[in-house]
């Protein structure tokens, strides 16, 4: 996700962004100390909601059509789960009993915030590593796919090319080499 994509906006804030927002509001009386620390704490919240919108972690205020407040923080909680396990073996069953939703409402409920299927998100994410370690690690291309969660090389081309363009090994060829 890209922030300008995002524009005009209003999203739910996280518990962490709430409380640097509250820092901010609840500075002391100390005329310099208080520009600059608020100064400081405003650029902190401005680039946590920037990695929190590229990451996909902050659910959107409007309009959300069917979904309760608790669903869609559960849904955000079944979102946060796919970013940080997504080297489990993560079923729909399992995120869905974690979150405290079944699992129509986590597929639908899912489907209707992300505009992506639970699958497609833990693949995309997935993938999204996958393109990391190319990138920063010798690793073979077979070990790096199965480290992916895909059991043959011919399925993780497959999903990497259709994801990023490009097989798998044409991207690691093509990637600037690092001084």
């Amino acid at each position: 996700m890209v922030p300008a994509d995002h524009d005009g906006e209003e999203f739910h804030l996280s518990h962490d962004l709430v409380a640097i927002a509250e820092r901010i509001w609840d500075a002391g009386p100390t005329p310099g100390v208080t520009q600059t620390y608020r100064l400081a704490k405003s650029i902190e919240l401005l680039c946590d909601m920037v990695g929190a919108i590229q990451r996909g972690s902050l659910m959107p205020y409007h309009d959300q059509g069917s979904l309760s407040l608790g669903d869609a923080r559960r849904l955000l909680e079944a979102r946060r789960m796919i970013d940080e396990e997504w080297a489990e073996k993560l079923t729909l069953g399992q995120i869905a009993r974690r979150c405290g939703l079944n699992r129509t409402k986590l597929s639908r409920g899912f489907r209707e915030l992300y505009h992506c299927s639970v699958s497609e998100a833990l693949a995309d994410r997935r993938l999204l590593e996958a393109r990391r370690q190319l990138l920063s690690t010798d690793l073979p291309i077979g070990v790096i796919g199965y480290r992916s969660g895909y059991s043959n090389n011919a399925s993780f081309t497959r999903a990497f090319g259709r994801r990023f363009g490009v097989p798998p090994s044409d991207f690691r060829n093509a990637a600037p080499v690092a001084a």
